[in-house]
């Protein structure tokens, strides 16, 4: 009996020091926090709390400044395509003046032309010389025969009296067309001609 005394003695002792050390935890874990008294846990949890909240306040936040960032970047990205599709419309239609001009000077160029190369119009060299007058005009060849001038034919190694130049190659002058030799290099041009084809 003794025994089982000692035994449940030692159980409430036990169990007391449990109870002491439950309310030194207790005691411990209270706190006082602008004049509220509150536990360890409590604390915990309301920080818990408001570091949820400021984190979501921090995503939310970042979630605007990118959607703004977006927007912004896409209406930027728009106004450049507008301004970049205006400038292309500008250079192209530009470049169709341009060329349509270009056309039209060519074409009246062309036009001066076929109108000066008329059978006995003279022709003369880039310097003023006249080197002899149209003979005649062969338009779907593209081909002008020249009846060379006496004092022309009297520069030439050979006797020759005609000799047939590219149209492409004539320039409308004050009185008459125009090649873009001097007398002396159409000459020598005549002149190493027919010695090719003397040679061939």
């Amino acid at each position: 009996m003794t025994k089982h005394i000692m035994t449940t003695t030692a159980a409430l002792a036990l169990m007391a020091g449990m109870a002491s050390a439950q309310d030194l935890a207790a005691e411990a874990e209270v706190t006082d926090v602008d004049g509220h008294q509150t536990t360890v846990g409590a604390e915990a949890s309301a920080a818990g709390a408001e570091i949820i909240d400021t984190a979501q306040a921090i995503g939310d936040a970042t979630g605007d400044a990118v959607e703004n960032a977006g927007s912004a970047t896409a209406n930027a990205l728009n106004d450049a395509g507008e301004v970049t599709a205006d400038a292309l419309d500008a250079t192209g239609e530009a470049a169709a003046a341009v060329a349509a001009e270009g056309y039209s000077a060519a074409s009246d160029t062309a036009a001066r032309i076929d109108a000066a190369l008329t059978a006995d119009a003279v022709v003369t060299s880039k310097s003023g010389e006249t080197l002899g007058t149209v003979n005649s005009v062969d338009q779907s060849a593209g081909v002008v025969v020249i009846d060379l001038d006496g004092e022309m034919e009297g520069s030439l190694d050979q006797p020759i009296e005609r000799i047939a130049l590219p149209a492409s190659v004539f320039s409308v002058a004050d009185d008459g067309v125009m090649i873009p030799m001097s007398e002396a290099e159409f000459a020598a041009a005549i002149n190493m001609q027919a010695k090719t084809q003397v040679t061939n």
